[in-house]
C-alpha cells in the first residue's frame, strides 16, 4: 500500500512539473531582430520589448497547459494577435513558439525558471 502511494505521489508531482515548464523568463526573437523578454509565472505574463515604445509591451493573463499556454488578454494578444505559446523542441533545446491563428510569430528560448 505504501509503495502504491509513493508511486501515485511521484506521478502527480511529475505531472505538475511538466505542466509548469513554461514558467520563467524567455528571450524572444522575431525574425532577425531581438523582440524582447517574456516572463510567465502562474496565470500572468509580462512582455518587455527591446524596441522603444513598442505597444506589444505589457502584461496579461495566460492559461497553462501541459504543452504551453493560451494568451487570454494583454498586449501580446491585442497588438500582435498571439493566441498561444507552444513548447517545442528545436535542435535539442526546448523553446516556446508564440503563435497567431495563422503563423508562428516569435521563438522564445533561454528558459530560466
Amino acid at each position: 500500500m505504501r509503495l502504491a502511494s509513493a508511486f501515485l505521489l511521484l506521478a502527480v508531482s511529475s505531472t505538475s512539473t511538466m505542466a509548469q515548464s513554461f514558467e520563467g523568463n524567455w528571450e524572444c526573437l522575431r525574425g532577425p531582430d531581438a523582440a524582447g523578454i517574456l516572463t510567465i509565472y502562474g496565470p500572468s505574463y509580462g512582455f518587455a520589448s527591446k524596441s522603444f515604445e513598442d505597444p506589444a509591451s505589457g502584461v496579461g493573463s495566460v492559461t497553462g497547459y501541459a504543452d504551453g499556454v493560451q494568451f487570454n488578454d494583454g498586449n501580446l494578444r491585442a497588438q500582435l494577435a498571439i493566441e498561444a505559446g507552444r513548447l517545442v523542441e528545436i535542435e535539442g533545446e526546448t523553446v516556446l513558439q508564440l503563435e497567431t491563428a495563422t503563423e508562428i510569430l516569435m521563438i522564445c528560448s533561454g528558459h530560466r525558471p
